[in-house]
């Protein structure tokens, strides 16, 4: 709106003038700029006579302003200037607590008028909020507060109604004061009531219009229904909005309903809802116990007890917290209007040793999106495949499916373990300190746990833990670093049917979930799903109009990785042990200077440049494409160790540490 200011300032809006008029030239467009005190094309008025304001202007020929009501200008014309100052000044006060209009301002430059500016003068009682309701508790003696400012101390308040008010002052220097307003009786009813009003005088004189006091009724609820989960025995606590004491009772056996010390209310299920959607079983009536005539009711559904599909988006660690707390934004705003068919259930990290649990839904009815606290859980100082198969289990246990799928948003470093004293690969993560330190002022990207050792997963730790679950997921999504990855996907073939990861950085704001959610509560089949998940991606990082353009993709399915694996057994057998990898695609930044060989290779870039046997390749080549697909990707990758973009020149989208972990002169 001020840049607007300045194109109407400058004459976007020019009044046609007389032609008698004897200069035969008007101001050229630009002659005239407001550089300071007016906003939105407005310029506000002190509420009491006398009182003034000043705004700037330039001005590149001899200018005046011409006389608007209620208000006068010092100067009222000058000669070209690149900064005047005027000074505007109330005629009246406004005696009325809104403010009023009181003319355009008009500036002549030659024989040119320029418009578009209104003057208005603000009340002599101004209040913090715009509203002129408050609203006040149902309960005699509650109490609400307003605050506003007045440029005089002198000024009284009147009341009327069953309230009672005082003032105080909050700072006398810039006339700032606050209105406690006390409610005087009981609203024992549903509905709000008007039970008062306060009026001003300033100097003496009364001030059109007053502040309206509303009460607030004696009970209701934040949402029109409860849903709760479709088993036998879940709970469900629900806080009706009211200051009074409540009893409880439920039309249905379907649950039952107690009133608890603190005025909640705890439901829990007697009945299992075995149909496949959600359905109502009754309602809770909840009344005052002092004013038993005063109650309300709120209808209560059940879940299906085993829904289609429930996302567990598991986000780990806490130096990214504020990206993953957008994250979840983004996937209420994605929700809205979606089937409930299937359940969201997140968990957040608050400390390396507290978490918390979440489901997320939205509800048609009140067409809002909810974030449901479930419960806060301990986590070990060290995380354990164990520790994984509890917290996703808990995670379970909130939104029972008959499919389950991984959302895991965190740091990641593909298959290199964290530190141990008996690693379970040939290289410990020791040995690659040195390399995964990102440049100073670059930009922070995701990588699976923390820093500390203690609190970083193992891709063998998240197999063992499906393992110990005794299930698989229909999909794993990496919104972690680099997990694209060979040698991590065969880790987890048992864990997932399907792994939907980046072979390099992702940078730290993560995934788009705000369109892609809407794709994953669909009823595509799971790799086409994973297809247009992968290549959403691509296509708003490639949209992009500020940040980094970096996004890289690729789907492997998981029961096609053992026949890759055997066929590139082969491929092997005919690499050279001394295969120069110089030119290999690499996936990480690391600088050349500091150690000259990468970590992170394409697969089948190392197997089309260093397999001398054709046929092994060719047959690798039709297993990789079963196993292997949605190869989408930008020009270039970012990398936080080289704190820059890394051209693309060929991409199969799954990266290998072979060359690296068969070369000891490589470490």
């Amino acid at each position: 709106m001020k840049q607007l200011l300045k194109y109407i300032a400058i004459g976007a809006i020019i009044l046609n003038f007389a032609a008698a008029c004897t200069q035969s030239n008007p101001a050229p467009q630009g002659s005239l700029t407001i550089t300071s005190g007016i906003d939105d094309n407005e310029l506000i008025v002190d509420g009491m006579e006398g009182n003034s304001v000043e705004f700037r202007i330039t001005a590149k020929m001899a200018w005046e302003v011409l006389p608007t009501e209620g208000v006068t200008f010092s100067p009222t014309s000058g000669d070209a200037a690149t900064d005047i100052k005027i000074t505007a000044t109330s005629q009246q006060s406004n005696n009325s607590l809104d403010r009023v209009r009181l003319g355009d301002v008009v500036f002549r430059l030659g024989t040119t008028r320029f418009v578009g500016i209104t003057a208005y003068q603000a009340p002599q009682i101004i209040f913090k909020e715009a509203e002129r309701n408050i609203s006040i508790a149902a309960n005699k003696g509650a109490q609400t507060v307003c605050d506003f400012s007045c440029p005089t101390s002198d000024f009284d308040i009147e009341t009327n109604g069953e309230i009672y008010a005082t003032v105080s002052v909050t700072d006398s220097f810039k006339g700032l004061y606050r209105l406690i307003v006390t409610a005087q009786a009981d609203n024992a009813s549903n509905d709000t009531a008007a039970i008062g009003s306060v009026s001003f005088k300033v100097k003496g004189v009364a001030q059109k219009g007053q502040l309206e006091v509303i009460q607030q009724s004696a009970i209701s609820f934040n949402r029109s229904r409860i849903l709760m989960n479709g088993d036998v025995g879940s709970e469900y606590t629900i806080a009706p909005l009211s200051p009074f004491a409540c009893t409880v009772s439920t039309t249905s056996s379907s649950f039952s309903a107690q009133c608890n010390a603190d005025n909640t209310i705890t439901l829990k299920t007697t009945a299992e809802n075995s149909s496949d959607e959600e359905r109502k079983v009754g309602k809770v009536i909840v009344s005052l116990r002092d004013y038993p005539s005063c109650s309300t009711e709120i209808d209560v559904w059940q879940h299906a007890a085993q829904c289609k599909e429930t996302l567990l988006f598991y986000y780990l660690g806490t130096s990214l917290r504020s990206y993953f707390l957008t994250n979840l934004d983004m996937v209420e705003r994605a929700l809205k209007g979606q089937p409930s068919s299937k359940r969201i259930v997140t968990l957040l990290q608050t400390s390396a040793n507290r978490a918390e649990l979440y489901e997320l839904y939205y509800d048609r009815f009140d067409e809002v999106t909810y974030r449901n606290f479930i419960k806060e859980i301990a986590l070990p100082a060290t995380y354990t495949s164990s520790m994984l198969a509890e917290v996703w289990g808990e995670m379970m246990n909130v939104a029972p499916a008959k499919e389950y799928s991984l959302i895991v948003g965190s740091h990641g470093l593909a298959w290199i373990p964290k530190e141990s004293t008996s690693p379970s690969t040939p290289l410990s993560a020791s040995q690659f300190v040195e390399y995964w330190q990102p440049l100073p002022q670059s930009e922070p990207v995701r990588f699976i746990g923390e820093g500390n050792a203690r609190t970083q997963i193992n891709t063998t730790e998240i197999a063992e833990a499906a393992s110990i679950l005794e299930m698989a997921f229909r999909y794993i999504i990496f919104d972690a670093c680099y997990m694209s990855n060979i040698e991590s996907a065969y880790d987890m073939r048992n864990a997932a049917k399907y792994i939907l990861a980046s072979p390099c950085e992702i940078l730290a704001r993560g995934l788009p979930y705000n369109t892609i959610v809407p794709i994953m509560l669909g009823n595509d089949d799971t790799q086409q799903m994973l297809d247009r998940v992968a290549k959403r991606f691509v296509d708003e990082t490639m949209a992009a109009e500020s940040g980094r353009i970096s996004a890289c993709t690729a789907v492997v399915k998981c029961d096609e990785l053992e026949a890759l694996a055997t066929s590139f057994k082969q491929v092997y057998k005919s690499i050279p042990a001394n295969f120069d990898t110089s030119n290999l695609q690499a996936y990480d930044g690391i600088n050349a200077w500091s150690h000259p060989k990468h970590n992170f290779f394409d697969l089948m870039d190392f197997a089309k440049q260093g397999c001398t046997d054709t046929n092994a390749v060719a047959a690798f080549e039709k297993c990789f494409d079963k196993c292997v697909s949605s190869l989408y990707h930008t020009p270039s990758f970012y990398s936080a160790y080289n704190n820059d973009m890394n051209d693309i020149l060929r991409y199969w989208g799954i990266t290998t540490s072979l060359p690296i972990l068969c070369d000891p002169s490589g470490l």
